[in-house]
């Protein structure tokens, strides 16, 4: 005689939910690395005291670190668009060192944010 082995749809469901969560869980947002790329980016440019750079990588920063707000909200990124957004102000008026320090505080924001 052959055993059949069937498996309940409870367990089956089960299962299901928990591997789509542990892919949640692990899987952040795509666009935040690149935020966090062109964010270091501006920095050296403000290093560099290149105020155009400065504010057209922080803007950059700043369009990647929306779209992933707008994937999945969270605190740390809401605080990095602030800081993004005060970065390309000071650079735009050529404020070199407040535009880097806002971008270095942008930096490590969206680095809890990954």
């Amino acid at each position: 005689m052959k055993q059949e082995h069937r498996i309940g749809a409870r367990p089956l469901l089960f299962f299901f939910a928990l591997a789509m969560s542990v892919v949640a869980a692990c899987g952040g947002s795509q666009f935040i690395p690149d935020a966090l790329d062109h964010a270091r980016q501006a920095v050296e440019r403000g290093k560099d005291r290149d105020p155009n750079a400065l504010a057209e990588q922080a803007s950059v920063a700043l369009r990647y670190a929306q779209m992933a707000d707008r994937e999945k909200a969270s605190d740390y990124l809401k605080e990095s668009i602030k800081h993004l957004k005060i970065a390309i102000q000071h650079a735009r008026y050529g404020r070199i060192q407040e535009g880097t320090k806002a971008a270095e505080d942008a930096v490590s924001t969206l680095f809890e944010a990954q």
